[in-house]
């Protein structure tokens, strides 16, 4: 849930950020805040929806129960788990809360395809001893079963890391492999963009800052990092296998490498031109032009960049 404390935390990541990368303008800055505190919101929700998913789920346990002891003619005294958790009063509230239903409406991806991962979390979730207590108990108010709901919330579903890898897998467009709440993200499915440039960035943010411009008006992907053996990062860190992909589908004519100026850019840069021309001699591979920035002075340059300068100079 958004709250002071998340605010206050994301607002001082964004501030040392800003001021760690000179590049990086505040419209940018501001944007990468609205988009994160809206990811925060969403990912709340999106817990929240774990626990109607758990309710039907137990409904279904309860209907077959019920259809059994019609069959038989025998039954079952008292309140059982399952009956008690699908009527419990708090999860019927949030199963109807309008906001909620929209959200999972236009979801990519639901709980609801998560079977397997479901019946896991609710066997675990009936056996506790939270669940156990509660049934010891027989006090079925609205305030009981809304405190049972809460420690489940925070026993179960935060810091869940199976819960962390299915969101991992349902937040990141199939395209370009960017943040994302729809499939494909509204990038890659503007019809009025480009087919035939696919724009290779290493980072999200640098999408965010090339897009921001509106200069550029074809596709992207993040490659997810870039080479760097000090790091342990090297070819199997990199999202080759889904720029290979799209290429392969016969759309783009030319690359264009956004990768950055860093010794690890170039490294980065001459193996995907290599690998690109070896496989798909007919895509043209470009890059970012560099040199001296506008405004700036010769004299104040570095070696690196007066030969950059001169490389790719310009006729006038």
């Amino acid at each position: 849930m958004i709250n002071r404390e998340l605010i206050r935390l994301k607002v001082v990541q964004l501030v040392y950020a800003y001021y760690q990368n000179d590049g990086k303008t505040f419209d940018v800055a501001e944007k990468e805040l609205t988009f994160s505190l809206q990811k925060a919101y969403e990912l709340y929700e999106y817990l929240l929806s774990v626990l109607v998913s758990l309710k039907k789920h137990a409904e279904r346990k309860n209907a077959v129960r019920v259809a059994r002891e019609k069959r038989t003619g025998s039954h079952i005294s008292g309140v059982t788990p399952d009956k008690a958790f699908a009527e419990n009063k708090f999860l019927c509230q949030l199963e109807i809360n309008k906001e909620l239903i929209d959200y999972i409406e236009n979801r990519k991806g639901t709980w609801d395809e998560e079977d397997a991962f479901i019946k896991k979390l609710y066997a675990r979730i009936i056996e506790s001893d939270i669940f156990q207590m509660y049934m010891f108990k027989e006090d079925f108010s609205y305030e009981a079963e809304r405190e049972l709901i809460r420690k489940i919330y925070k026993t179960f579903i935060c810091e869940n890391e199976e819960i962390d890898s299915i969101i991992e897998e349902h937040s990141l467009c199939s395209r370009c492999g960017g943040l994302s709440a729809t499939d494909p993200c509204d990038i890659c499915k503007d019809e009025n963009r480009s087919r035939d440039t696919l724009c290779l960035v290493n980072e999200w943010d640098s999408m965010l800052t090339l897009d921001e411009g509106g200069f550029y008006h074809g596709q992207y992907m993040i490659l997810g990092g870039l080479l760097a053996p000090l790091a342990n990062m090297d070819s199997d860190s990199l999202d080759l296998d889904r720029l290979i992909s799209r290429l392969e589908e016969g759309e783009i004519r030319e690359l264009i490498l956004a990768l950055g100026a860093t010794i690890d850019a170039e490294n980065t840069a001459s193996f995907i031109r290599n690998l690109v021309r070896k496989r798909f001699p007919h895509i043209r591979v470009s890059r970012l032009a560099q040199g001296i920035p506008l405004g700036a002075e010769v004299k104040y340059m570095d070696r690196e960049t007066l030969r950059q300068s001169l490389q790719y100079r310009q006729d006038i």
